[in-house]
């Protein structure tokens, strides 16, 4: 999705549509960079490591 080259209809429209891009880039896209994982699992491995540390 390019967000560059698309128009929105209202800000609202705008709102909506860079919302779900960011949740699915935070949330369900995978990154080679995180081994294929997203950042959301690797946020809950660490607070699941952190928390292991203060227990």
């Amino acid at each position: 999705m390019c967000l560059q080259i698309y128009k929105f209809k209202s800000f609202f429209d705008a709102h909506y549509i860079i919302n779900h891009y960011i949740k699915w880039y935070n949330i369900k896209r995978l990154h080679s960079a995180l081994e294929y994982k997203t950042p959301l699992e690797i946020e809950q491995e660490y607070l699941n490591i952190k928390n292991k540390k203060v227990a």
